[in-house]
């Protein structure tokens, strides 16, 4: 009898703890979700009440309607990585090459496969891979899961994108089919170079930024000679003679534009300039910088400008804390452009998030108000050498931000410039960390070039066209290389 209580009073203890333990894993739940539901509100305040609202999105694009379908979408999530899709999708509604969503650095629930792909002559081409044997390099990826890969990514990853540039939005897509949960798996049927159709399996198991030892990266294989020197900020080496048939001609790789100006100049005159001396010419590349201060750019730049540097460039900054202490002010500003009887009801929607200020009136806004127009860029000129070796710069459309700057003072300089165009996302970026620990971000800004040109999903174009062909990268050759060399005309 006593070993009969003896097992009810251990089922009943036990019945407890686990009912315990199960309403404090409830109320955790509750508390999370409670936690995301309350950032998609965080999200949207933030973003009506510091985001441009200049014509940055389409006109089909309503802001409130996006903030309803994402509260939906969060509050009907199951897991962190839908939470996540939901939160990415809502900022890439802001259609802004700067805008993103980043979760807290400690999380562990979005992996990547080890292999990388990149869009190269109108198709998704594996330029990094775990395993050359399996997942050969130039091989195109033709279905994912089955499904043909463009119809793949327009049903799966495109809503999650926000920029609009031609070209930067068909890689971003391409970076982003070897990001997802982790441990899933995911069937690609490529096509190798050699014509062989075949499906690889592969699970997301990296962290973000991590690969494994043993994986290959073409864009390393192109830059493989010797190097000469290499920082956080720069990579110098020779380009391959026999390769590109010339001589002592360096390739000097902009890694970063974010560090110290002055550390960077010191840096450039003590550890650079000297090679470039004694070179018979330098490709300067920035195509593989992400952005930073223009400023440093501007100190890369400077040895080879020979006329007398004047450039200035028009920025809009709709932050209504940059320059207006309130929407009355705002008003009255733009009353001057588009007509007082007008301003009201044009710029009262924008304080609701709607996006109505047509393109036309924007240029106007920067013939009008003067503090709209960013100071003269001469001041951050560094009194770096001079020299007299020629050079060309190289540019590509997933190089952005302060790039997007340095590549239009390249243009207006007269340097020649070589690649596709930047990226098109510049202007300073605003964060905001939510009370949950993620993060979004978006441009402060609209920013255009010189000649007056937006730069917002348009990019600065180079002044001669070059882009890789899988010919030539198949022979292990860099068509922005060849192009500049023959450029340089040595």
């Amino acid at each position: 009898m006593k070993k009969y209580i003896l097992n009810i009073c251990c089922v009943l203890c036990c019945s407890l703890i686990f009912t315990g333990l199960y309403a404090f894993r409830q109320k955790s739940i509750q508390e999370e979700k409670s936690k995301q539901l309350f950032s998609v509100s965080e999200a949207y305040n933030r973003i009506t009440n510091m985001y441009g609202c200049f014509n940055l999105l389409g006109e089909d694009v309503d802001l409130q309607e996006k903030y309803e379908e994402t509260f939906s979408l969060v509050a009907n999530s199951s897991s962190e990585f839908e939470y996540y899709l939901a939160m990415s999708k809502f900022v890439a509604a802001l259609e802004d090459g700067h805008a993103y969503c980043l979760p807290p650095s400690d999380s562990d629930f979005i992996y990547q496969v080890d292999m990388g792909v990149s869009y190269i002559e109108n198709g998704y081409v594996v330029t990094r891979t775990y395993d050359s044997t399996v997942l050969p390099l130039l091989s195109k990826i033709v279905k994912v899961n089955g499904v043909p890969v463009s119809e793949y990514i327009d049903e799966n990853i495109s809503e999650y994108i926000g920029v609009k540039t031609p070209l930067s939005r068909q890689s971003s897509c391409a970076a982003a089919l070897s990001i997802g949960p982790k441990g899933e798996k995911r069937t690609f049927t490529i096509q190798t170079p050699d014509g062989i159709e075949r499906d690889v399996e592969i699970r997301f198991s990296n962290k973000i930024g991590g690969q494994s030892i043993r994986a290959r990266n073409l864009f390393d294989i192109l830059i493989s000679n010797e190097k000469i020197y290499d920082s956080s900020n720069f990579l110098l080496y020779y380009v391959k003679e026999d390769l590109y048939n010339c001589e002592k001609v360096l390739h000097l790789i902009v890694k970063d534009l974010s560090a110290d100006t002055a550390e960077l100049k010191d840096e450039y005159i003590s550890c650079i300039l000297p090679h470039i001396e004694s070179s018979n010419g330098v490709i300067i590349d920035f195509r593989y910088c992400r952005g930073g201060n223009d400023a440093n750019g501007i100190t890369i730049l400077e040895p080879f400008f020979d006329k007398e540097f004047n450039y200035s460039s028009n920025v809009l900054y709709p932050v209504k804390s940059n320059f207006f202490d309130s929407y009355s002010q705002m008003i009255e500003a733009y009353g001057k452009v588009i007509g007082s009887s007008d301003a009201k009801d044009i710029l009262l929607p924008m304080t609701q998030g709607k996006f109505v200020l047509p393109e036309d009136k924007i240029l106007e806004v920067f013939e009008v108000e003067e503090h709209f127009k960013t100071p003269s860029y001469n001041d951050l000129l560094n009194s770096i050498p001079k020299t007299a070796t020629p050079a060309v710069i190289l540019i590509n459309h997933l190089s952005g931000s302060a790039v997007d700057t340095v590549a239009d003072i390249a243009n207006e300089m007269d340097l020649t410039t070589i690649g596709t165009h930047t990226f098109g996302a510049t202007t300073n970026l605003v964060t905001v960390t939510l009370k949950n620990g993620y993060t979004i971000a978006f441009s402060s800004g609209i920013r255009l070039t010189a000649k007056g040109e937006i730069i917002h999903n348009n990019g600065v174009p180079a002044k001669i066209y070059a882009d890789y062909t899988l010919n030539n990268l198949s022979a292990g050759i860099d068509d922005y290389i060849l192009k500049a060399i023959d450029e340089l005309n040595l």
